[in-house]
């Protein structure tokens, strides 16, 4: 077996690292994921645009309360009273 270390080690400026620090780590990550990432922030960002846009044709429009009771249920579910 190699030499046992010591708990503390004497760290000075006249020591020299061993090896260099690893660079690069989070540009070597896969390209496939950060692609995958920026498509769907892509695309909750056209989302966000396209419901501000409804919003606001909606509003510009009056239309927002064209449809005061809107019940797409009745009807298709039996009365649940005996």
């Amino acid at each position: 077996m190699a030499e046992k270390r010591s708990i503390f080690e004497e760290v000075g400026e006249d020591t020299k690292p061993t090896h260099a620090p690893k660079g690069g780590v989070i540009d070597g990550a896969r390209r496939g994921a950060r692609r995958a990432i920026r498509g769907w922030l892509m695309a909750l960002f056209a989302l966000v645009v396209l419901m501000i846009a409804v919003g606001g044709l909606t509003r510009l429009t009056d239309s927002g309360l064209s449809i005061t009771e809107w019940r797409p249920v009745t009807g298709a579910l039996p009365p649940m009273s005996a």
